[in-house]
């Protein structure tokens, strides 16, 4: 297994990791492209691990400043992704990502209480020394170091057009998955005749 910093140079080895080549997630992978381009500026730092030469996992974080994730904090970083294809996992490589991380400074994961393949369970975290910080609801701050870092909660208030469904479509352009969902949403929306 090979380690290699995330770089603008690299980071087009991440869109086939978790989509393959399939043409349903080219929107998907351009916001992304998108979002890597933002974050780049804004300090966006990861590792990504290589098997006979194809991509096998990766890690990205950035400043928990620019966290893509209501979340408050200073001087630690904030994990956006970990991610190890199924093939791999088990195998260590998960750990070896958090370990390349380990010259950096304090590390926080937020788990969202969702059943994802590309999030990491609590469980995960905590066998690597990660506790929990901060909780709202689903939602669990976790960091491997003492940190001032907390959730901000998330509150929605009703659309004020009472007569009509309104639907807000949440997602995280980050996530070619969470992308395409949310693409598919606003999909059927548009063709519903209401």
């Amino acid at each position: 297994m090979k380690f290699e910093f995330l770089t603008r140079t690299n980071v087009n080895a991440l869109h086939t990791l978790c989509t393959g080549d399939k043409p349903e997630f080219a929107s998907a992978n351009k916001k992304r492209q998108q979002w890597f381009d933002e974050m780049f500026r804004r300090g966006l730092r990861g590792w990504i691990a290589f098997q006979d030469h194809k991509p096998a996992g990766y890690i990205e974080y950035l400043p928990i400043e620019a966290a893509p994730f209501p979340v408050t904090g200073q001087d630690a970083n904030f994990i956006t992704c970990l991610w190890v294809l199924p093939q791999y996992q088990h195998q260590g490589v998960g750990g070896s990502l958090l370990a390349a991380c380990d010259d950096e400074s304090t590390l926080v994961s937020v788990d969202e209480g969702q059943v994802a393949v590309e999030h990491k369970p609590v469980n995960f975290f905590t066998h690597f020394g990660f506790e929990e910080k901060d909780r709202d609801g689903d939602n669990i701050l976790l960091t491997r170091e003492r940190a001032d870092v907390r959730l901000q909660p998330v509150r929605y208030r009703p659309h004020a057009n009472g007569q009509r469904l309104a639907v807000d479509v949440l997602y995280n352009p980050e996530c070619p998955w969470s992308t395409r969902t949310a693409e598919r949403v606003v999909e059927t929306i548009k063709s519903h005749p209401a």
